[in-house]
């Protein structure tokens, strides 16, 4: 028992004295970040969250360094990403449409659409899809057709510019045949198609 005592003075003792021994003290205030070599310091040797990004050199930190699923909306500054910066597939659709036409109109398929407000047909063949605030109608707008209709192989639906407050129009033809085999197309009414707004 008397040596356990012993020991725990003297560890005490030891540790009173390093801590209270100038040289020491001096030596712990003198040493700075140009004493210590590059690389020399490891993961293991700084404390959890201890380093804010003013301490990181520009460039220092790689994608490999990421681990995944640890950056959040808030860690990217807006506008800073460009398609190129997502793998194909991985951006979801701002907004698309089912739309079903007929004699009567056209009417959107509440199941198969999103951020679609409304569809208004506002001639022959002619369609405004009015877009939900905040979906930009500006980007590259896909249309096609319907499949599967009796006229599949000369129907056609296509994006043919802007319309409404914020809307795409879509138009919708019917290839024909006329005199000497020549080929036109006809706007018309009873052509469903789907719409693609990325």
């Amino acid at each position: 028992m008397r040596k356990k005592i012993a020991l725990g003075c003297a560890a005490a003792a030891a540790t009173a004295l390093l801590v209270t021994n100038p040289m020491v003290a001096e030596a712990a205030r003198m040493i700075t970040s140009a004493d210590i070599v590059n690389g020399t310091i490891q993961s293991r040797d700084i404390d959890n969250k201890s380093l804010k990004a003013k301490d990181l050199a520009p460039q220092s930190v790689k994608s490999w360094n990421i681990a995944n699923g640890t950056v959040r909306t808030g860690d990217v500054k807006d506008g800073s990403l460009t398609a190129d910066d997502f793998a194909a597939g991985s951006l979801p659709v701002s907004a698309y449409a089912r739309v079903t036409a007929g004699a009567n109109g056209a009417t959107l398929d509440a199941e198969r659409s999103k951020n679609v407000a409304s569809v208004t047909r506002t001639g022959a063949g002619t369609y405004c899809l009015e877009l939900a605030p905040g979906v930009d109608r500006g980007v590259a707008v896909l249309a096609s057709r319907e499949g599967g209709t009796a006229n599949s192989g000369t129907d056609s639906a296509a994006w043919s510019g802007a319309c409404g407050t914020n809307g795409v129009q879509v138009m919708t033809e019917r290839l024909t045949s006329g005199t000497g085999g020549a080929i036109g197309s006809t706007p018309v009414n009873d052509i469903s198609f789907m719409v693609l707004v990325p």
